[in-house]
C-alpha cells in the first residue's frame, strides 16, 4: 500500500495510491488544520455514506486507517447498524457527546471520539482473545489426540484462561435477558460446581444461605402484597402450594384440590405430604375473613359465623379423610395417574384465615388464643403467622450468614 500527501498551506489531502497502477489514486482524507476539520472518505463500498466528518482534529487519529476504514472492523459494524436508519450525515467528534438529531431531511449522527476509542479497543481485545481461544482449542485437541507429544501444561493454561473469560462475562446486565432454559443451565452448572468442589464447605454454606435469604425475601414480599390486595382463595392456594416448602421444609409433595367425597362435590383446597409420608390438609379463606363477634352479655368474644362455617367445613374434611383412608389414597393415585407414596393416619387440618389487624384490643387477642387452642383437630393460622414465621426465619438466616463470613 502507498499513500500520497499534497499540501496547500495548512490544508492537506491524503490519497490512497494503487501499487499496481500508481496513476489510480483515491482521496481518503481532506484535512483542514486551521479549523480542525477532516473529511474522511471511506473505502468504496464499505460505508453507506460517501464521507464522514471528523471535528476537533488537525491530524488523522490512529483509530482511522489510511486505507479508508476504522481499526477493529468498527466501520463494518457502524455501516451494518446505521445503513437502514435514514442517516443524512455522520460525524466523529472530539468535543461532543454521541447523539442522533432528527431533521426534516434525515438524521444527523454524532459519534464521540471517546466512544470510538472504546469500541476500537474492545473490538481489538475481542479479536485478540478469540485468536488465543482458537489456539487453546487446537492445543487441547492435539494433547488429547496425541498424548505424550504435547504438553499438559498448555491444556491447564487453556482451562485457566477459559475460567478467566467465564468470570469476566458474568455481568449482572445479562441476568434479565436470561431465558428459562438458560437460567436452568446456570443452575445445573452451579449444582455440578457444588458436587465437584464439596470440600469448600464454607463457601457453599454462604451460597446456600444467600439463596435462602433471596427466596425468603421473595415469599415475604408476595405475602405482603397478597394480604394488602385481599387476594382470593385460589390465588392463595396456588401461591402456598408453591411456597409452603420454603415455610416448612418437612413437606415433600403437594396435592391440589383433594376430592374428599365419592360424589366429587367436596374438595379441600390442597394437601401436603410430609417427609414421613403422612398427609396434612389445608383449607384457605381470605385475609379479610371475619374471625370474631362480641358477646353482648359478658364482653367476651366468640367465633364469627364466617369463621364457624370455615371450622365446620375443615372438621368435615378431616372426618371424610379419616373415613375414606386407604380408599382416598387409591382415588388420588388413580385420578393423578401416578404413584403417590403417602398414608392417611390421623391427618391434621390447617385452616388459614384472617389477620391480627382485626384484634383491636388485648382481650380479643387473648380470646383468640383460647379459642384457637380449644380446637383439638384443627390448627387455625392467621396470615400474619406466615409472615412472622418467615421474617424470623430470615433473621436467623441473616445471623448465621454473618457468622459464616467471620
Amino acid at each position: 500500500m502507498a499513500w500520497e500527501t499534497t499540501k496547500d498551506g495548512e490544508n492537506e489531502k491524503i490519497y490512497y495510491v494503487d501499487n499496481d497502477d500508481p496513476i489510480k489514486k483515491s482521496l481518503v482524507f481532506d484535512v483542514d488544520k486551521i479549523n480542525q476539520k477532516i473529511i474522511f472518505y471511506p473505502k468504496p463500498g464499505s460505508f453507506f455514506l460517501k464521507e464522514i466528518s471528523l471535528s476537533g482534529f488537525s491530524d488523522v487519529p490512529d483509530e482511522i486507517l489510511k486505507s479508508g476504514t476504522l481499526r477493529g472492523g468498527l466501520l463494518y459494524f457502524l455501516n451494518d447498524r446505521f445503513a437502514t436508519k435514514k442517516v443524512l450525515s455522520f460525524e466523529i467528534s472530539n468535543h461532543e457527546k454521541s447523539s442522533i438529531k432528527q431533521t426534516a431531511k434525515g438524521k444527523k449522527v454524532v459519534f464521540s471520539f471517546s466512544d470510538t476509542e472504546t469500541l476500537v479497543r474492545k473490538l481489538g481485545s475481542i479479536y485478540y482473545e478469540a485468536k488465543i481461544e482458537r489456539g487453546e482449542y487446537v492445543d487441547a485437541f492435539l494433547y488429547n489426540t496425541y498424548p505424550g507429544n504435547f504438553l499438559k501444561s498448555d491444556v491447564i493454561k487453556a482451562a485457566r484462561n477459559k475460567t478467566r473469560r467465564l468470570l469476566k462475562n458474568l455481568e449482572s446486565d445479562t441476568i434479565d435477558q436470561l431465558k428459562s432454559s438458560e437460567a436452568q443451565r446456570v443452575v445445573d452448572y452451579f449444582v455440578e460446581l457444588v458436587e465437584k468442589k464439596s470440600t469448600q464447605q464454607k463457601f457453599f454454606n454462604l451460597a446456600k444461605l444467600k439463596i435462602d435469604e433471596v427466596s425468603l425475601d421473595g415469599v415475604i414480599n408476595k405475602i405482603k402484597l397478597y394480604i394488602s390486595n385481599n387476594s382470593v382463595e385460589n390465588d392463595w392456594s396456588n401461591f402456598l402450594i408453591e411456597n409452603l416448602f420454603v415455610v416448612d421444609s418437612k413437606y415433600t409433595y403437594a396435592i391440589p384440590e383433594i376430592n374428599l367425597t365419592l360424589g366429587g362435590s367436596r374438595r379441600v383446597d390442597f394437601g401436603l405430604i410430609d417427609s414421613d409420608g403422612y398427609l396434612d390438609i389445608f383449607e384457605i379463606k381470605r385475609p379479610n375473613t371475619k374471625i370474631f363477634e362480641k358477646s353482648p352479655d359478658h364482653g367476651n368474644y366468640y367465633w364469627h359465623k364466617n369463621a364457624v362455617q370455615a371450622i365446620v367445613q375443615a372438621e368435615k374434611y378431616l372426618h371424610s379423610a379419616n373415613r375414606k383412608g386407604a380408599q382416598l389414597v387409591e382415588d388420588l393415585q388413580r385420578e393423578r395417574g401416578v404413584e403417590i407414596p403417602f398414608k392417611i393416619i390421623k391427618p391434621r387440618a390447617f385452616l388459614i384465615m384472617g389477620t391480627s389487624k382485626q384484634f383491636t384490643n388485648k382481650n380479643m387477642a387473648d380470646d383468640f388464643q383460647v379459642l384457637r387452642r380449644s380446637q383439638k383437630n384443627i390448627e387455625i393460622i392467621l396470615y400474619d403467622d406466615f409472615l412472622k414465621k418467615l421474617e424470623n426465619q430470615k433473621n436467623k438466616v441473616f445471623l448465621v450468614s454473618n457468622s459464616e463470613r467471620k
